[in-house]
């Protein structure tokens, strides 16, 4: 490297500068007294567009009219938790009319003997608008069949539509709002 082409490609120093090391110490001063990533403007709207964005997702499913107890028309009941961003379900109360306490039904032989108590039916279901939400997944323990699934909950009233493939090959499940709280069962 020549000293004219180093002064004309070298935004900071000379070649004598860079050969004793002093480029490289001033390089490094430079990038030291960089600016924070709080007080850089763009970089600061970005976290707090970022902050807003979370913040307003995790809302939107506290405060959704899905969450809360339902009663299958079988009597269980089913809690809608939010699961992440999603919604999940899980059975909290079995009903003492029901068929069976077990997932006698499930395509897994080993898992047949676990209890029906606590396991999750529901996973996935995110939020298309206030009152539907869509993208789930229903396993039905009476058949040990999986399903994709939506949801539309009107007042005190949940129509869930369990389908395979597309929408129009399935079934609709109205479930009802339990106002009074259940511990879960064990």
């Amino acid at each position: 490297m020549t000293q004219a082409w180093f002064s004309r490609n070298a935004t900071t120093g000379t070649l004598r500068e860079f050969r004793s090391g002093l480029l490289r110490h001033r390089l490094a001063k430079r990038f030291r007294a960089a600016r924070p990533i709080l007080q850089r403007p763009l970089a600061l709207a970005s976290l707090l567009l970022l902050a807003i964005f979370i913040g307003t997702a995790t809302l939107k499913a506290q405060t959704s009219p899905f969450l809360g107890d339902w009663q299958v028309p079988s009597g269980t009941i089913v809690r809608i938790d939010p699961c992440s961003s999603d919604f999940c379900m899980r059975i909290m109360f079995i009903s003492p009319t029901a068929d069976a306490t077990t997932d006698i039904h499930n395509p897994d032989a080993t898992l047949r003997g676990l209890s029906l108590c606590n396991l999750e039916i529901g996973s996935r279901f995110h939020l298309s608008d206030a009152t539907h939400a869509s993208g789930g997944t229903i396993y039905d323990p009476k058949s040990g069949n999986t399903y994709r699934g939506s949801m539309v909950v009107e007042g005190d009233l949940l129509r869930l539509r369990g389908y395979v493939g597309f929408s129009l090959f399935g079934r609709t499940e109205i479930w009802h709002r339990v106002h009074t709280s259940y511990v879960s069962c064990h």
